[in-house]
Formats: C-alpha cells, sequence, structure tokens
C-alpha cells in the first residue's frame, strides 16, 4: 500500500493524490449514509404491519 502511494504520487503528484484521497472518504462516508437511510426506510415500511413491528 505504501508503494502504491508513493507510485501515485510520483505519477500524479502530492496534491492530486491527497484529493483523490480525500474523495474516496467522501464518497465511503456517502454510501454509508445511503446505507443507514435505506435501513431506516425499511424498518419504517416493515413497521407499518403492527404484526412485524414491537413499538
Amino acid at each position: 500500500l505504501r508503494r502504491k502511494s508513493t507510485l501515485s504520487s510520483l505519477l500524479w503528484g502530492e496534491d492530486e493524490v491527497e484529493a483523490l484521497k480525500a474523495k474516496n472518504i467522501k464518497q465511503t462516508e456517502l454510501v454509508a449514509a445511503l446505507r443507514e437511510a435505506i435501513s431506516r426506510t425499511a424498518e419504517h415500511f416493515h413497521c407499518l404491519d403492527p404484526r412485524n413491528c414491537s413499538t
């Protein structure tokens, strides 16, 4: 992994590598938020049927 980072730095420059890392982190955060939203939506519809929800 370290060698790949060094190679990427040489090919694209340090700033571009950091920008790609930041973009990757942002996309990961968005995927996590989307997963949470889908889970909450599914739970909402699951609980519309009283047989499926104990609250």
